[in-house]
């Protein structure tokens, strides 16, 4: 008889969704991080940014996606046919139960990726324009100082200020030291660059360091020094490795030299073509003195002892008398400055006189005198107004005052129960109570006997 399986019970059973589930769960927990070799193969870029593809060798194909936010990191783009180096995590895409590894970190291997993410860097940037030649500014013809963005212990340092001592030894040098090799060099360069043209210390920045590989140069085709390079506010020069190198450095820089030195005498052509022409100019200036100098002993000799003595007795005459006409000229405007210097002196004193200070000070003081008398009758007639209006209101005081009432006669009664309440109506005491009397002298204590006219009058 055929043998049947038992049925699982229902806490052992699972649908698909629960075993794919446990099944991803598992794998992400044991493959969260795991490097990948292999060549991408059917690459595909939608609209959402995300890349899918397949990493293959000759023994198997795994389904791959990199979301677009790892994507964007990439220095470069993937390509078809292209061996890479990937790191991500094992998972499982539930809805086709697809075993794909998601991407975090991906870059190209062989002998071609330094190579790939140039020539893509530097199609990208040229797209931008940042390599058009109507940016590129022309160098100062005498620059004053001169930045250095390079390390402070390369020979390429060293080739720079030999040959600016040489051919311009009145140029400065500012230097903002950076590495130049690893992977700290990109960002350092960037920023002496963004530091020597954010300063405003220089004329002319050069960017420079010695040869070396293709691995060796790398932090010069990074679009950080780059755009650093474009958009520093002076000129730049890229000198970086031997003749034969070319980086992204160079094509966003607004002049290349072949090497350290070669920028540095771009930097000081013009010192050296200046002191060429003064070395030049000085030549002919003492070639042509020369020749004017024995030109005269020529004429000298010609004209022999006697006939240069006539000459120079006439000379020595004609300054004579030249020296009597200025002597003459001088004396005249002598004369004529004492002139304008008295009448100029006669026209200071009359408005001097128009406006002598004591004159005007004794104005002055008869007008203060009359102030103050008219100040002192105000004052006086104010008082006596004040002095009569202050007796008059103490006089209709004193007729207001109760105590005037109390003089004539009359007397207050208040209650005598320790409030000193006025008692203005009968009806507000009663008989056998007691009440004060307060009068203009004195008080008196009374006991009321009897109380009359508490009903009102019609």
């Amino acid at each position: 008889m055929p043998r049947t399986m038992p049925i699982p019970g229902e806490s052992r059973r699972h649908t698909v969704s629960e075993l794919l589930g446990l099944l991803r769960g598992r794998l992400e927990a044991d493959w969260s991080s795991i490097w990948v070799v292999g060549e991408v193969s059917n690459l595909a870029r939608p609209a959402s940014g995300h890349l899918y593809f397949s990493l293959t060798d000759d023994g198997g194909r795994l389904k791959s996606v990199m979301f677009r936010g790892f994507a964007r990191q990439m220095g470069f783009d993937p390509e078809n046919g292209l061996q890479v180096l990937a790191r991500g995590t094992i998972t499982l895409y539930a809805p086709r139960g697809d075993l794909q590894l998601s991407v975090q970190f991906m870059e190209p291997l062989g002998d071609g990726s330094l190579r790939l993410r140039f020539e893509q860097l530097k199609a990208r940037l040229a797209a931008e324009g940042l390599f058009d030649t109507e940016r590129k500014r022309p160098l100062p013809s005498f620059p004053r100082r001169v930045g250095l963005a390079t390390s402070a212990s390369g020979a390429a340092l060293q080739d720079v200020l030999k040959v600016l001592r040489r051919r311009a030894p009145g140029v400065e040098v500012v230097l903002a030291p950076c590495r130049v090799q690893g992977e700290e060099a990109a960002g350092e360069v960037a920023q002496a660059v963004d530091l020597l043209g954010r300063r405003g210390e220089v004329d002319v920045v050069v960017v420079t360091r010695g040869g070396g590989s293709l691995e060796d140069l790398q932090p010069f085709n990074e679009e950080a020094v780059a755009r650093a390079v474009a958009r520093c506010a002076v000129p730049v020069i890229s000198a970086v490795g031997h003749e034969t190198d070319i980086t992204i450095c160079d094509f966003a820089a607004d002049q290349r030299a072949p090497t350290p030195s070669a920028a540095a005498e771009m930097v000081s052509a013009r010192y050296e073509d200046l002191a060429r022409w003064l070395t030049n100019t000085r030549q002919h200036l003492r070639a042509a003195l020369r020749s004017r100098l024995s030109a005269a002993e020529r004429r000298l000799e010609r004209s022999g002892p006697d006939r240069m003595a006539g000459r120079l007795h006439l000379r020595l005459s004609e300054r004579g008398q030249r020296v009597d006409e200025m002597r003459g000229r001088l004396a005249g405007a002598a004369r004529m400055a004492l002139q304008g210097g008295e009448r100029r002196r006669s026209r200071l004193e009359a408005r001097l006189a128009r406006h002598n200070p004591g004159r005007r000070l004794e104005q002055r003081r008869t007008s203060l005198i009359g102030l103050e008398r008219e100040m002192r009758s105000r004052i006086a007639f104010r008082l006596q107004r004040s002095a009569a209006d202050s007796h008059r209101l103490r006089e209709r005081l004193e007729g207001l005052s109760p105590l005037a009432v109390l003089e004539r006669g009359y007397a207050i009664c208040r209650l005598a129960n320790g409030t000193g309440t006025v008692v203005r109506e009968a009806n507000v005491v009663k008989a056998g109570e007691q009440v004060d009397l307060l009068l203009h002298r004195g008080e008196l204590g009374c006991r009321v006997e009897d109380v009359r006219g508490t009903k009102e009058t019609e």
